[in-house]
């Protein structure tokens, strides 16, 4: 897997690679006027989009269960 520009993509990347998930967030809460950038705008060690991506990922794949 490589790297990618947006969290978008590196979901999309997970949804091809392993599946659907059930229920997808709002397209807007990675944006950087969401809330989770206003919480994770002041942390020194910051999180990729693949990162957020997969976490994105992990938690719709839980609302299957």
């Amino acid at each position: 897997m490589t790297t990618k520009n947006s969290v978008q993509e590196a979901i999309d990347e997970f949804v091809e690679a392993y599946g659907p998930i059930e229920k997808a967030f709002s397209k807007d809460l990675f944006l950087p006027s969401s809330p989770l950038e206003l919480v994770s705008r002041d942390t020194k060690c910051k999180s990729n989009p693949k990162q957020l991506g997969l976490a994105h990922y992990c938690v719709g794949t839980f609302r299957k269960v």
